[in-house]
């Protein structure tokens, strides 16, 4: 009995593990794309842009709907080609067409400013070392920008002090002779007080005394000489001012004519292009997993029924006595050969009435067997 019930719970286990499994998806899949126009751009869709106008017209019976978009050059119109319901109808895009608008070009004067350091002050050198022109580019803006020489302006980078010699020469003429008293010891110039370094006499004229010409006219040449201090520049910061006209080339926008095509819904609102899956298959998906469980449920409880009834006539052979040994296996006497017997053919005879069969009446009840206790325990 044991062995019955372990069987049958190893097939019912085998079946469970061999239940496929389906899942189930919450919504239909998602398929994205990108850059999907025909320019082949990828560019960001204008979303919100209304059109510039609408209408609405009837050829043979069919309603059409047609929207004209300006949207800059490369737009993804993807957004703008999306089916719509109106008024019972589901709008599909039928024709599209596009014209490229001609672009505008647009000027403006640019200023721009630079600063080079240099060793000198003079706009000349300046100019020399400086870049004539300067190449511009931005926002869309290109051109070239020239430098504007009168708008230099040279600044300096500090000053340091420094001392150097100063010298000066002087004449004193008419001198009766050569006597250093007649010449001063110091003098000025540019603030700095010179000290007489050196003298040198030049005579000017002469005059005969006892037969012979004596000097009676001189000139004095005296040197003076000094330390004076001045202040010079570091270096220089030149800003350099460039002016010119700059261009720029504004593309022009593209219009869209697309055409929609409506078909009419039917009472549910459903589009009539879709396609709704077979009777039979929509149960096969939605039943797939529970009628696989039913059938399993009913094996189980026919296994069930199996084992009570195999347990009942357990039950009634205990009540009445008899043992396993008193029903031998029928199939143990296949090997056995019955003895041969000589068969004698007796006279018929006469047939009598044979006496009516009284079977032994059990003293219990299939109820009292399911309420025993220890009924279901094996």
């Amino acid at each position: 009995m044991k062995k019955l019930a372990a069987l049958m719970c190893g097939i019912l286990c085998v079946c469970l593990l061999s239940v496929p499994v389906y899942a189930e998806s919450g919504g239909p899949a998602i398929t994205i794309t990108e850059g999907d126009d025909e320019s082949g751009a990828i560019v960001v869709g204008v979303t919100g842009q209304e059109p510039v106008s609408t209408t609405a017209e009837t050829v043979e019976g069919v309603p059409y709907i047609t929207k004209v978009y300006k949207l800059p050059q490369g737009t993804v119109i993807s957004a703008f080609t999306a089916s719509f319901e109106q008024d019972g109808y589901l709008f599909a895009k039928h024709d599209i067409s596009q014209q490229v608008q001609p672009g505008q070009t647009d000027s403006k004067t640019v200023t721009q400013t630079e600063t080079v350091e240099t060793e000198t002050d003079k706009i000349a050198d300046i100019v020399a070392a400086a870049k004539p022109m300067l190449p511009y580019s931005e926002d869309g803006y290109a051109g070239q920008l020239a430098l504007d020489v009168a708008a230099i302006v040279v600044e300096e980078n500090g000053s340091s002090t420094y001392s150097y010699r100063l010298e000066d020469v002087r004449e004193y003429t008419n001198l009766d002779r050569n006597d250093a008293a007649y010449i001063p010891k110091t003098v000025l110039k540019n603030g700095v007080t010179l000290q007489l370094e050196n003298i040198e006499w030049v005579v000017m004229g002469q005059h005969p005394v006892d037969g012979r010409m004596v000097p009676n006219l001189f000139k004095a040449v005296a040197t003076y000489a000094g330390t004076a201090t001045g202040s010079r520049a570091n270096g220089y910061t030149a800003t350099l001012t460039y002016k010119g006209e700059v261009t720029k080339t504004v593309p022009g926008e593209t219009v869209y004519t697309i055409v929609f095509r409506g078909e009419l819904l039917d009472a549910s609102g459903a589009s009539p292009d879709v396609s709704e899956p077979a009777p039979g298959e929509q149960e096969e998906k939605k039943s797939g997993m529970p009628l696989f469980l039913l059938i399993m449920i009913i094996l189980l409880a026919a296994a069930c029924f199996a084992v009570a009834g195999v347990r009942i006539v357990q039950r009634i052979r205990d009540k009445r006595g008899e043992r396993d040994e008193d029903f031998p296996d029928y199939d143990s006497f296949a090997d056995e050969v019955a003895p041969a017997e000589p068969v004698q053919m007796d006279a018929c005879p006469i047939p009598q009435k044979m006496p009516k069969q009284v079977y032994p009446q059990d003293d219990f009840s299939i109820d009292e067997l399911f309420s025993e206790e220890g009924f279901f325990d094996d």
